[in-house]
C-alpha cells in the first residue's frame, strides 16, 4: 500500500485546499492502529501491547467517510508476543507474511498444518526448509500472503485451490526450482514480482515479446518488450504494475479474453499513445494509466463496472473519452490534471463522482451530469479554467453541491441546478467566477454557505444575497 502512495502524495498535496490530506494518517479503533489512505482504504499498522485474540474491523467510519480495511501491513503484530489469534474480515485483500512473526500465534506449533500457517482463509507463512517438492494449498484458501513461500528452494510444483482470489506481491519470490503452477479461474489479482527468481521466470518458453505468461495470466515483463505489444489470446489477468514505467510501449492490443487491468498496469508508460480495452474487461484498477503523458486515445469496453482511483491521472494528452455503461462511480482524482480533455461522455448508470475527479481539466467547456448522479465529491471541477456551463438539471436525487465544486472555474457563466437541491457548500463557486446565470432550483429553500459564491459575478451574488442571510 505504501508504494502506491509514492505517486499519490504529490497529487494530493497540490490540492490540499480541497480536503485534509489523509494520506498515512494513523487512527486507533477498538485498540487497533490503522493507516488511512487517499483511496478510502486502510491498512492495519504496527501494534504494541496487544494480547489474546485480536479482531480487525472491516470498515472504519472517520469524519463522515468509510475506509475499507484491505491490508495487514508488514510486521503489523510482530511486537505483540502475547497475541494468540487474529480474526480477519473478508475485506482483507493483502497480508504480509511478516505481519504475525513474533506472536504467540506464530510460535504455537499447533497452529501449523503441513508446515503452513493459515490465518482464517489466508495462507500467511510456510516453513520453507520443510516444504515438499510438490505442494497442494488447502481448499478454502482465499489469499496467499506476500512472501509466504519466499525462498522455498525445494518447491517444484504447486497446486492452488479453486476459490483463491489473490496472489500477493513476492509470494513465490526466490523459489528457484518452482516450474509448475496452475492459476485457478477464481484468481482476480496477482501482485508485483509474485514469480520473480523462479524456474517459471527462467524458462524461455514462458516468454513472448518480453512478457512472462503463467497459465492465463501475464505476470512480468523484461527489456525485450517491443513498441507494439499484442497480448496473447486467452490472457485473463494483467499483474499489478506489469508495464510500470516502460518507456518503449506506444501501442497495445488487448485480447477479448482479458477480464481485468490491474493496478498501475501501465502507469508512467510515457510513450503509450493509444489503447483499446476489450469488451470483456470489467475492472480497471487504481492508477492503471497514471502518468501516461502521451496517451491520446482510449477505447473503453462497451460495458464495465469498476474504475480505480487516479485511473487516468496526469494523462495530459487525452482529448476525449466515453465511459461505458455499468460504471457507477468516477473515482477520486480519476482525470486529475488531464488538461487536454475537452469531452467526456458519462453513462446513465453513473451515481457518484469522487473528490477532485476533474481537477485541472483546463479544456473542459461543457459538463452535463446524468440523471442518476446522487453524490459529488469535493473539488470535483476545481480549477477547470475553460468550463463555461454545468448542467445538473436532470439529476433527480442530487441534493448537495460540495465545497470547492467549481472553484477557480474562471470561465463559468451558466449553471443549471438540480430541482431537489438542498445545500450549496463553502466556496462551491468562488474565486473570480464569471457566473451570470444560475437557475433550476428554488433558491429560497436552499441552504447556501455565506462564502459559496464569494468573488463571483455581481448579478448572481445579488440574486442569492437575500437567501443567504435568511438562513
Amino acid at each position: 500500500m505504501k508504494k502506491a502512495l509514492v505517486i499519490i502524495l504529490p497529487i494530493i498535496y497540490s490540492v490540499a485546499i480541497l480536503a485534509a490530506d489523509i494520506s498515512d494518517m494513523q487512527v486507533s479503533h477498538n485498540g487497533i492502529n490503522y493507516i488511512l489512505h487517499n483511496d478510502y482504504t486502510a491498512t492495519v499498522g504496527k501494534q504494541k501491547g496487544l494480547s489474546g485474540s485480536v479482531y480487525i474491523s472491516d470498515t472504519l467510519h472517520i469524519a463522515g467517510r468509510a475506509f475499507i480495511v484491505t491490508t495487514i501491513g508488514k510486521q503489523a503484530f510482530s511486537a505483540c508476543p502475547q497475541v494468540t489469534d487474529i480474526i480477519i474480515p473478508s475485506t482483507i485483500e493483502y497480508v504480509y507474511a511478516s505481519a504475525i512473526e513474533g506472536t504467540a500465534l506464530f510460535r504455537n506449533k499447533q497452529n501449523w498444518d503441513d508446515n503452513c500457517l493459515y490465518l482464517s482463509d489466508c495462507l500467511v507463512s510456510v516453513k520453507s526448509e520443510k516444504i515438499k517438492k510438490s505442494f497442494v494449498v488447502s481448499a478454502g484458501t482465499r489469499i496467499v500472503a506476500s512472501g509466504a513461500f519466499s525462498g522455498s528452494k525445494r518447491l517444484r510444483e504447486l497446486t492452488l485451490p479453486e476459490g483463491i482470489t489473490s496472489i500477493a506481491p513476492e509470494s513465490f519470490l526466490g523459489c528457484s526450482n518452482l516450474g509448475e503452477i496452475h492459476i485457478p479461474q477464481s484468481v482476480v489479482e496477482i501482485g508485483e514480482k509474485a514469480f520473480a527468481q523462479t524456474a517459471i521466470e527462467n524458462r524461455l518458453s514462458n516468454w513472448t515479446d518480453g512478457v512472462l505468461y503463467v497459465d492465463c495470466c501475464a505476470v512480468a515483463t523484461n527489456k525485450k518488450t517491443p513498441s507494439t505489444i499484442v497480448l496473447k489470446e486467452g490472457t485473463r489477468i494483467l499483474a499489478d504494475k506489469l508495464f510500470y514505467m516502460n518507456k518503449k510501449i506506444e501501442h497495445i492490443v488487448m485480447p477479448q479474453s482479458l477480464k481485468r487491468v490491474s493496478a498501475k498496469s501501465f502507469a508512467n508508460c510515457s510513450s503509450l499513445r493509444d489503447i483499446v480495452i476489450g469488451d470483456s474487461v470489467d475492472n480497471i484498477g487504481s492508477q492503471a494509466f497514471l502518468g501516461c503523458t502521451a496517451l491520446e486515445k482510449v477505447k473503453m469496453p462497451s460495458c464495465s463496472h469498476y474504475l480505480g482511483g487516479g485511473v487516468f491521472c496526469n494523462c495530459n494528452s487525452l482529448g476525449a473519452i466515453t465511459l461505458p455503461e455499468g460504471i457507477i462511480s468516477i473515482p477520486e482524482i480519476a482525470f486529475y490534471n488531464c488538461y487536454s480533455l475537452e469531452n467526456i461522455n458519462m453513462p446513465s448508470s453513473l451515481e457518484h463522482i469522487g473528490e477532485s475527479a476533474f481537477n485541472g481539466c483546463d479544456n473542459l467547456k461543457v459538463i452535463t451530469l446524468p440523471v442518476n448522479v446522487k453524490e459529488i465529491g469535493r473539488g470535483c471541477f476545481f480549477q477547470c479554467k475553460s468550463l463555461e456551463m454545468i448542467d445538473m438539471s436532470n439529476c433527480a436525487d442530487l441534493s448537495i453541491i460540495p465545497p470547492f465544486f467549481a472553484k477557480r472555474c474562471y470561465s463559468l457563466q451558466r449553471v443549471l441546478l438540480p430541482l431537489k437541491l438542498e445545500r450549496i457548500e463553502k466556496e462551491a463557486f468562488s474565486e473570480d467566477c464569471s457566473l451570470e446565470e444560475l437557475k433550476g432550483a428554488d433558491m429560497s429553500v436552499i441552504s447556501i454557505h455565506p462564502k459559496a459564491f464569494s468573488e463571483c459575478a455581481s448579478a448572481v451574488k445579488k440574486r442569492i444575497k437575500t437567501c443567504i442571510y435568511q438562513k
